[in-house]
């Protein structure tokens, strides 16, 4: 354990035997006034930003995922409809277009964040809990840009769909019509 109050900022708290040892500790010192509760919420070593390396990982995987699909389906709709480019085709086409910009963004963001993690552990691993911190908080707000993102191109994408079921519903008429 490790805490220098003289300066009033840095402070590390490593959690001999266990999570739950390192409560007990924070408790006790809670209540006997050695450490504020700033000091207990800002205590961090190399397991906190270590927790978002799945989390992150997971989410460029899903956001890989939907750029490959999306670009397939713009080269299958762009390969059968050549000659026959409908309003509803162009349309589908913009918003595909729209999609892939915002998952190009959501990657990079996710990457960003990736990279400000491991520098938030590399910076723990040098002794510099303070520089580690601002640049975890810099990975946790690329993270939040990029599930905001993430959020804005579900939408759209159920903007394409809306797009199709019209269609669809354009073509039941018509045939409900001739017959």
């Amino acid at each position: 354990m490790h805490i220098d109050l003289s300066s009033g900022v840095n402070l590390r708290i490593q959690p001999p035997g266990g999570t739950l040892r390192f409560i007990r500790y924070v408790h006790r010192n809670l209540s006997d006034g050695a450490l504020s509760p700033r000091e207990c919420f800002f205590a961090m070593d190399l397991t906190t930003p270590a927790l978002l390396f799945p989390a992150i990982s997971l989410l460029l995987l899903a956001y890989t995922n939907r750029f490959i699909v999306i670009t397939q389906l713009i080269r299958h709709m762009h390969s059968k409809n050549q000659e026959n480019l409908t309003d509803a085709v162009v349309r589908q086409i913009a918003n595909l277009g729209l999609r892939i910009t915002l998952i190009r963004r959501m990657q990079a963001m996710g990457v960003l964040s990736f990279l400000f993690c491991a520098l938030s552990m590399f910076l723990l691993f040098i002794e510099q809990p303070s520089a580690a911190r601002y640049v975890f908080g810099a990975s946790i707000f690329l993270l939040v840009v990029s599930l905001f993102l993430s959020l804005y191109e579900i939408l759209i994408s159920t903007k394409a769909i809306e797009i199709e079921l019209k269609e669809i519903e354009r073509n039941v008429g018509k045939r409900q019509a001739e017959n």
